[in-house]
This record gives structure tokens, C-alpha cells and sequence, in this order.
């Protein structure tokens, strides 16, 4: 199993792709060997991590790997300026739903 994660660790996700997203917004470039590919490694291993968890009835192995999918998706698509609103809003959502499942549920 990859490095363990916590309840703060997810948190600290979310808060790293909100905080990127609005500096991207604002204008703000991201170089990509310092501040890009450090953050993809980061959500790389946390989707693996999503990918090891043990599924029920409401996180199945289809949810997983959407799950998956947009953790690392976002994490790149942060950076840019051109992610419009209502794609961000969508993923950062739903990755925030399962988030708060894992949360809830205790599983993380």
C-alpha cells in the first residue's frame, strides 16, 4: 500500500488545488519543473492511494477510477488559466464529496 493518508491530507488537496486555481485565475504562472510536476507527483500518489481503497455499494470500482481520474486531472488542470469555472466547480465537487465520504465513513 502507497503512503498512509489522513483525514488533513485530503484536506490539504483540496486547499492546494482551490488556492492554485485562484492564483491561476488571477493571472499567475506556474512554472512547471518547480511548482507543476512536484503537485502531479503529490495527486499521482493520492489517486493511487484512492485506487488501493476497498469499495462498498456507494464507492464502487467505476467511482474509484473516476475519482481517480479527476484528482490527477485537476491537479494539472489547476494550473491553467484557460479551466473555466464550471469544469473546475464540477471536479473540485466531486472530489470533495468523496472526500468527505472517506471522511465520515472513517475509511481515511
Amino acid at each position: 500500500m502507497n503512503r498512509p493518508y489522513t483525514k488533513e491530507c485530503l484536506l490539504k488537496y483540496i486547499d492546494d488545488v482551490k488556492r492554485k486555481y485562484r492564483f491561476a485565475q488571477d493571472g499567475y504562472e506556474y512554472h512547471f519543473d518547480d511548482e507543476i510536476q512536484p503537485f502531479l507527483l503529490e495527486a499521482d500518489a493520492l489517486a493511487s492511494f484512492i485506487e488501493s481503497l476497498p469499495t462498498d455499494r456507494y464507492f464502487n470500482d467505476s467511482t474509484q477510477l473516476k475519482l481517480s481520474k479527476q484528482i490527477t486531472e485537476l491537479a494539472m488542470a489547476c494550473h491553467k488559466k484557460e479551466l473555466k469555472p464550471r469544469l473546475y466547480n464540477e471536479k473540485i465537487k466531486f472530489i470533495n464529496m468523496w472526500f468527505n465520504y472517506f471522511i465520515n465513513k472513517e475509511i481515511i
